[in-house]
């Protein structure tokens, strides 16, 4: 590891990836903690790669949102392309997850929290398209926010899509998107039912097999109801996710608004759809 890029002094990798590793870091002007979000060479080598960056970038900088994750800084010192991302202690939702799934309580705290990020990019046009608990981050106080915005589309940005390639990540991806329709703020709900989903029972909807085979369970068959693998989540809750997982767009919650409105009404009912005491 690196001792410094730029005015940043690195601590300690908090993750990484096939495109990135992320370090938690002190900017030595001021000594505010971020995450430094550095690209791997070979992926900034790619131009399109680089636009991506970009992309994500203007994204954060522009729509400023509690439950969306900031963008501090950006740059290239030396070759090393980077992100400087505000730092979330409570590190992300896969890294809980890995550990246990959630209480329903928590459940609809953080889908809550989804929601509201999610209504804040819709507001502006843009639709985000790679809902994953790896791109939702915990904050101090326990409130999530979305990140990585490379993948977003919206009417002020040029589309990142390869005609012919599924952009996003298939375990919770909209049924829409992998037959090639466009993506629109319904796909986002849809990765955030799918999310919902992981959080209760520890994995998305659809995982078995291999991407042919998940695709097509998508396309073709019902998602398992989540009371099955978790009898004390309330009926009405249950609903709600298993609308959000509708394979018709128009069958999802109108809105973001009225996803997390509808979560956090089913939140009060018992697990046999009687009001919560």
């Amino acid at each position: 590891m690196p001792d410094r890029i730029a005015n940043y002094t690195l601590e300690r990798v908090l993750g990484e990836g096939s495109a990135a590793v992320v370090y938690l870091a002190t900017r030595d002007d001021d000594g505010l903690q971020v995450a430094l979000k550095v690209f791997r060479s070979r992926v900034t080598a790619d131009p399109g790669f680089r636009r991506r960056i970009v992309h994500e970038a203007r994204t954060a900088s522009e729509i400023r949102h509690t439950n969306l994750l900031a963008i501090v800084d950006q740059g290239d010192a030396d070759g090393d392309v980077y992100l400087a991302l505000e730092f979330a202690p409570g590190g992300s939702l896969e890294d809980m997850l890995r550990a246990e799934p959630l209480t329903v309580r928590r459940t609809v705290e953080v889908g809550s929290d989804i929601c509201a990020g999610l209504s804040a990019l819709h507001a502006a046009g843009i639709v985000h398209r790679d809902i994953k608990p790896s791109n939702i981050v915990l904050r101090k106080d326990g409130s999530a926010a979305l990140t990585d915005f490379g993948l977003v589309k919206g009417r002020d940005y040029t589309s990142l899509t390869v005609v012919g390639r599924v952009v996003g990540t298939l375990a919770y991806l909209a049924p829409e998107l992998i037959t090639g329709s466009a993506a629109s703020a319904a796909s986002d709900l849809y990765g955030c039912s799918c999310v919902l989903y992981a959080c209760l029972s520890g994995h998305p909807p659809f995982e078995s097999g291999g991407s042919l085979q998940m695709a097509f369970a998508k396309l073709r068959s019902a998602a398992p109801d989540i009371r099955e693998l978790r009898p004390d989540v309330p009926a009405a809750l249950a609903t709600v996710i298993a609308d959000g997982l509708s394979k018709d767009p128009a069958l999802r919650p109108a809105t973001a608004a009225l996803y997390a409105e509808r979560i956090g009404s089913a939140a009060g009912q018992g697990a046999s759809g009687t009001v919560a005491v």
